[in-house]
């Protein structure tokens, strides 16, 4: 692929290529299972502009895999805050907070992420990384499409 036609999959202006690379390298490593590699790789992109919320969202993913779900929230986090519509990085948080068992950080995030993208209750719905809570109602009731009751 060229290196325009990456810059415009991930959402990158011409004058960001260096983190376009940086980027494409650390998804090949996380799909590798090489976790602290990503993560340098991102450190790289970050260090060029912070302001890059598929990075932070991919840096949150390498750190989850490493089982840092405080960190890898705050990446998240940090993803979110430069785009509020970034609907995987809320779902990837909610994982985080699934893993964490922390049933309804995880539920809240959740359902924000499937009022950005209702296809994601397909991926929730097999998502090993929800197994921890797949049994709470809450949880059945927000995949089949109905919204949280406070």
């Amino acid at each position: 692929m060229q290196p325009l036609v990456w810059q415009s999959f991930l959402g990158l202006k011409h004058s960001e290529s260096p983190p376009c690379a940086t980027i494409c390298l650390a998804i090949s490593l996380t799909d590798l299972g090489k976790y602290q590699e990503a993560i340098a790789s991102l450190d790289k992109a970050l260090e060029i502009n912070p302001d890059l919320d598929l990075a932070w969202n991919n840096h949150g993913a390498a750190l989850f895999s490493l089982g840092k779900h405080q960190e890898a929230i705050a990446d998240y986090d940090k993803a979110i805050e430069i785009n509020p519509d970034y609907h995987e990085a809320w779902y990837n948080k909610a994982a985080s907070y699934a893993q964490q068992n922390d049933l309804d950080s995880a539920l809240k995030n959740l359902e924000h992420a499937f009022s950005l993208n209702a296809e994601l209750r397909e991926s929730a719905k097999t998502d090993s990384n929800f197994d921890a809570i797949r049994g709470d109602q809450r949880f059945k009731d927000l995949i089949e499409n109905s919204p949280l009751k406070n």
